[in-house]
């Protein structure tokens, strides 16, 4: 089962690679909003930190970049393979925690009524022949990976090339009861995003403009769409670098940007504690990854939260180290440790924090 997974990713990669070719961001303007400072001000051994250059270049080849944020100032950035700040990146399922952002939001703006609200009443249509305990799945069980469908992401190519992805997801087979049990499943957040966009009668793209975007700064991205128009859920979305980590420091500040509070407070909070466990070791939020590190040179545990993308695409928040953290890979380059780029987190970053 998971060779098969990696082949239908791989497969994916390959069809999205191509489309990327015609479709770039141009934008070079820079945007960033970010206060630059020295690691040295803001508490960073740049000496420990700096290691994670060779571990970068013997170990973790298909990085592209490695951003540190420390208490508001951009610390350190460091672009490889040929990119600049100015690249944007198919962040992959880094997207899912943007939708969990934009979730929080459109319930503020009361465009979705509740997390128990079932998505079979936003798109009826597509539940017509359906059995009757799927008409039960709910926004909640979405945002927890627990929709009890069979998940999209054991067979990839077979969604991508669907003529209707909201209708092959919900057409899967029921694994497990709605709410019962973890199972990720990329069609689930590709699913939320349409219910938030049918809701707000308006598309993902300008409700993320409009909302959380525009008052981050982030214009220089990309957003692609499936065949019927609908923006992806739970990946094809493209940012750079710095952005990524506006929305990583945007999540450890509670929401808040300068003075305004972009996503709820409550709802930060509510998003990075634990509601679902994968099995793995970590636990999952609300479309956030959870986990807690060993500092080894601290000899502590420190507990952070992270978007992940396929590829090694991470955002990752540690509140306790008033930090914020971004990798970015190119998936399309052959690396085993690609999925693994979390440790140069755990073993440079960290430790490097005095």
């Amino acid at each position: 089962m998971i060779k098969l997974r990696k082949l239908a990713v791989t497969i994916l990669v390959v069809a999205i690679s191509a489309i990327s070719v015609s479709l770039n961001c141009f934008s070079m303007n820079d945007k960033s909003d970010w206060k630059i400072s020295t690691p040295e001000t803001q508490g960073i051994d740049l000496k420990t930190l700096s290691k994670s250059e060779n571990a970068i270049k013997n170990d973790y080849k298909a990085v592209t970049s490695l951003l540190v944020v420390r208490h508001g100032y951009l610390v350190y950035e460091k672009y490889y393979l040929g990119n600049n700040k100015n690249d944007c990146t198919h962040v992959f399922s880094v997207t899912k925690s943007v939708m969990s952002a934009l979730t929080g939001i459109a319930l503020r703006e009361k465009f979705i009524i509740g997390l128990d609200q079932k998505i079979s009443d936003v798109y009826p249509e597509y539940f017509k022949n359906t059995e009757p305990k799927k008409k039960e799945i709910t926004i909640k069980n979405l945002l927890t990976m627990t929709g009890g469908l069979e998940s999209v992401d054991n067979n990839y190519n077979a969604w991508f090339h669907s003529d209707d992805w909201f209708e092959y997801v919900i057409n899967r087979p029921l694994a497990s009861n709605p709410g019962e049990k973890f199972t990720y499943n990329t069609g689930l957040t590709h699913l939320l995003g349409g219910v938030i966009a049918k809701s707000a009668k308006m598309s993902i793209k300008k409700f993320a403009d409009k909302y959380l975007f525009s008052h981050l700064g982030i214009t220089n991205y990309r957003w692609d769409t499936d065949p019927k128009g609908n923006y992806g859920g739970g990946h094809l979305l493209f940012l750079t670098p710095r952005d990524m980590a506006k929305f990583g420091y945007l999540y450890l500040k509670g929401g808040k940007w300068g003075e305004k509070q972009v996503v709820p407070e409550e709802w930060v909070k509510e998003s990075t504690r634990v509601h679902a466990d994968p099995g793995d070791g970590r636990k999952y939020g609300y479309l956030w990854w959870l986990e807690n590190k060993r500092d080894k040179v601290h000899n502590k545990q420190v507990s952070m939260f992270s978007a992940v993308g396929y590829g090694g695409q991470y955002i990752t928040v540690i509140p306790e180290l008033d930090l914020v953290a971004v990798i970015t890979c190119d998936a399309y380059l052959p690396s085993n440790k690609k999925d693994a780029t979390i440790q140069i987190i755990v073993d440079h970053v960290i430790p490097s924090v005095r």
